[in-house]
């Protein structure tokens, strides 16, 4: 049972015990992010000292907190998606949007300091900060590429261009973890769209093949019949 199920079994939750709940779950998660904020503002330090990077006082502890830093980011994430399950079971949309931006901040934090670790190993390589790979490697996760995430509202014109692009950008990449395609797709709907789907769990379980499938299906029909 996903974090709020067993709450809303007990009867709807007050405000204040949202919030409770919350905001452990929140300090849980914001141990990981101070590590990465942190690891970040070391890289930022690395990065303005430009080709000196590799006489820094301060890479050496950089270096030691990257070996770790696959951890502490899986860890991050982990609490993230039980905030996410949490607000969404909850129906606090405010909430579940500003915890959304909280993640996509701390991803490319993550990035960042990925980047800088690789330029201070190999200096020399710079075509290595920038060259996008092909798929994800053992020790690194790929995110979505930088484009705009498609939207639809509902309207009838809009649909077969949002199914296919969406379909192409998130759904069909085998680098991005479920639950992470699912919250890109409620992000990407908005109105009467997204209130079609509004009753789907929210978690890894519900975001197969099966169940996109099935909401697209939702979706397609809906729109067949407007």
């Amino acid at each position: 049972m996903s974090e709020g199920e067993g709450a809303e079994s007990k009867g709807a939750l007050t405000r204040e015990q949202f919030d409770s709940r919350l905001k452990l779950l929140r300090f849980k998660r914001d141990q990981f992010r101070r590590t990465i904020c942190t690891a970040f503002s070391i890289a930022q330090e690395l990065d303005d000292s430009g080709s000196e990077i590799c006489v820094h006082s301060k890479l050496e502890m950089f270096l030691v907190r990257c070996s770790q830093l696959e951890t502490v980011y899986s860890e991050f994430r982990d609490a993230q998606t039980k905030i996410l399950e949490y607000c969404h079971n909850c129906n606090k949309a405010d909430v579940f949007s500003v915890d959304m931006q909280v993640g996509e901040e701390v991803e490319e934090k993550y990035y960042f300091i990925l980047s800088i670790s690789r330029r201070a190993v190999n200096p020399s390589n710079t075509n290595e900060l920038t060259r996008v790979d092909n798929g994800p490697t053992p020790s690194t996760k790929s995110r979505l590429p930088t484009i705009e995430l498609p939207r639809f509202s509902g309207a009838f014109s809009d649909w077969v261009g949002f199914r296919d692009l969406f379909k192409s950008v998130v759904h069909d990449r085998t680098d991005i973890a479920s639950v992470e395609k699912f919250t890109y797709l409620k992000k990407s709907l908005q109105g009467k769209a997204l209130a079609l789907i509004a009753s789907v769990p929210f978690g890894d379980a519900h975001y197969d093949s099966t169940c996109y499938v099935s909401t697209m299906t939702i979706l397609e029909f809906w729109n067949s019949t407007i």
